[in-house]
């Protein structure tokens, strides 16, 4: 059901981060919610702002479950549940919810990250400003708040995965941290700047004793 990677294959991946950043895995067409706090705040009411961070690749819907947090009223209802569809082939994002409103704030402001994408222009109605974080290769739509019963539909035209132009700007930041010769480092640059394949690249790396695992 998509790309994604999982150790019971026997899959090994190798993954080289700064002490200050934990690497997070997930599938293509990936929905993950993240609530907006102040911060200090120990609020444990449904949050006013909603985060969804998107990822890119793969048709998904996801459903985020809320209640009241205190009492077991779900049980009778009083529960209210948004559909967030992520339709990769059709390009487009949709959020729609339905349920008891006494559970959730009055007002709801969505923020819409597509993690992982080169930069595009979603377009929908109640799109407040839409933003782009090269570093994170990520396209951030704020929405003006809304009823949490309201329906929510952006258009995604021309999203794409990140097309890595700057690879070879990101792999030279990442050498820079490793403990090896300075001219070494800067043969390896050359080498990353030469306009060769993946592969061929790999292979002189190996050939000049770099593991490039």
């Amino acid at each position: 059901d998509g790309t994604h990677y999982a150790s019971r294959r026997g899959r090994k991946l190798n993954l080289h981060r700064t002490l200050d950043v934990t690497p997070v895995l997930a599938k293509a067409g990936a929905i993950v919610p993240m609530a907006v706090m102040e911060e200090g705040s120990n609020s444990v009411e449904n949050p006013k702002v909603l985060e969804l961070i998107v990822c890119p690749g793969g048709n998904n819907s996801y459903t985020i479950f809320e209640d009241d947090g205190s009492t077991d009223g779900y049980l009778q209802g009083k529960y209210f549940e948004t559909v967030c569809t992520m339709d990769w082939d059709g390009k487009s994002f949709t959020l729609e919810g339905k349920g008891d409103l006494s559970v959730m704030p009055e007002k709801r402001e969505y923020r819409i990250t597509f993690r992982g994408f080169d930069r595009f222009a979603p377009e929908g109605e109640g799109v407040e400003k839409v933003s782009y974080d090269a570093a994170t290769r990520s396209v951030t739509v704020y929405m003006q708040p809304v009823s949490p019963n309201a329906k929510l539909e952006l258009v995604l035209t021309g999203a794409q995965r990140e097309t890595n132009a700057d690879a070879v700007e990101r792999c030279t930041d990442f050498m820079m941290m490793a403990h090896i010769p300075t001219a070494k480092k800067v043969a390896i640059k050359d080498l990353l700047a030469s306009g060769k394949d993946t592969i061929t690249i790999l292979e002189e790396l190996l050939a000049d004793g770099v593991d490039a695992r």
